[in-house]
């Protein structure tokens, strides 16, 4: 209904139609999607309206809480080797977003598939080596050289040389 707005008759009547209505809530809830200006939808007038609009939601964090967060999260993306768009959409943000976050933080370079790769490879090598297995079987089940596995024995700061691990 649309009474005028400075007739309080009008309006009480308009609410008491709302009153017992079965889609009060739908209406009410339509026009504050449309932004309603005019008249009493689901029992709420333009004041009870404009008043609603006007109430700011609570924020729960600071913004430079969500900033710091907003890092945090782009840097573990990036460490999983996602690229911005990747992140982007991962997070629900632009990219240009991600990008910000990324020159912040330092992490503007996505490390290269070869490092991914070899990183990978590394700890495959590792776990098989804290298994047991020889180095035969870790050339012939991961494809790698001689020199691959030799340089995780070293590394892994082992007094065993890949001769007394094979052996």
């Amino acid at each position: 209904m649309f009474p005028d707005h400075d007739d309080p008759d009008g309006i009480a009547e308009a609410q008491a139609v709302c009153e017992f209505c079965p889609i009060r809530q739908a209406c009410a809830d339509g026009a504050l999607a449309r932004r309603e200006a005019f008249g009493v939808w689901g029992g709420l007038t333009e004041a009870d309206r404009r008043a609603i609009y006007n109430q700011a939601p609570p924020s729960t964090t600071t913004r430079s809480a969500r900033v710091a967060q907003r890092r945090r999260d782009v840097d573990a993306l990036v460490a999983q080797g996602l690229g911005n768009k990747a992140i982007a959409a991962r997070l629900g943000v632009p990219v240009d977003l991600v990008q910000k976050a990324r020159r912040a933080s330092g992490s503007t370079k996505r490390p290269s598939t070869r490092a991914v790769r070899t990183a990978e490879r590394d700890v495959r090598i590792d776990a098989m080596l804290d298994a047991g297995v020889s180095v035969k079987q870790i050339r012939l089940q991961l494809h790698v050289g001689y020199k691959a596995v030799q340089r995780r024995c070293d590394l892994r700061s082992t007094t065993n040389t890949v001769e007394e691990v094979a052996a």
